[in-house]
């Protein structure tokens, strides 16, 4: 029985022991990892929310005027190029009160010039429903 004990007491101090700050260190990096990806499907879904919410309020923008403006101009036959710049100006001005400060600060950040994005995103709504395409997020 006192051999089995000085195994033991060897096997401890000779591999146990040493043994310890490897498995330490790999833990830790294993839940660093889990962290880090936690932390950036966290970040996706915080994004396309945003997005989501934004596209959405382009889109209410867009049949707004649509509806509000461009309808009366074209059954009139009278929705020249001017009227599409006012069109555009009033779905922008329109985004622009709706959109919540927060989501405006994302935009600058994500893409550096809200006004560009905002042309583009608006221009691709007006075609895609004129065209009766769903949106696509993605290519936000």
């Amino acid at each position: 029985m006192e051999n089995f004990k000085e195994i033991l007491d060897l096997l401890i101090k000779l591999v146990i022991i040493p043994a310890i700050p490897i498995l330490a260190k790999y833990a830790v990096d294993a839940l660093k990892e889990w962290a880090f990806n936690k932390a950036l499907e966290s970040d996706n879904e915080v994004v396309d929310e945003y997005l989501l919410d934004i596209t959405d309020i382009i889109y209410q923008a867009v049949i707004c005027t649509t509806q509000t403006y461009v309808d009366a101009l074209k059954a009139e036959g009278k929705f020249d190029a001017e009227a599409q710049a006012k069109a555009f100006e009033m779905t922008k001005d329109t985004v622009m009160v709706l959109l919540a400060e927060d989501a405006i600060l994302f935009l600058a950040d994500m893409y550096g010039d809200v006004d560009l994005w905002l042309k583009t995103k608006i221009e691709q709504i007006v075609n895609d429903t004129k065209m009766n395409q769903p949106i696509l997020i993605a290519e936000a």
